[in-house]
């Protein structure tokens, strides 16, 4: 897997829109989510399915 591929139950480091893709990185079709920093990925409808990112959100960090 690339570094754009992730699996369910993985912590998610990039907030965006993530879709499912099979083990051959065919697409399912409207399988898709929004995954936030920090939360973990949700299951997958097959197992040896993953997530990748379609669109990175677009935000600025606060100044905490």
């Amino acid at each position: 897997m690339t570094d754009n591929n992730h699996k369910p139950g993985e912590k998610v480091s990039d907030s965006g829109q993530y879709q499912e893709r099979g083990p051959h990185e065919q697409k399912v079709i409207e399988n898709e989510t929004t995954a936030i920093e920090g939360k973990t990925f949700p299951p997958t409808d097959k197992a040896g399915d993953h997530w990748t990112l379609v669109d990175k959100t677009k935000h600025k960090r606060s100044g905490k």
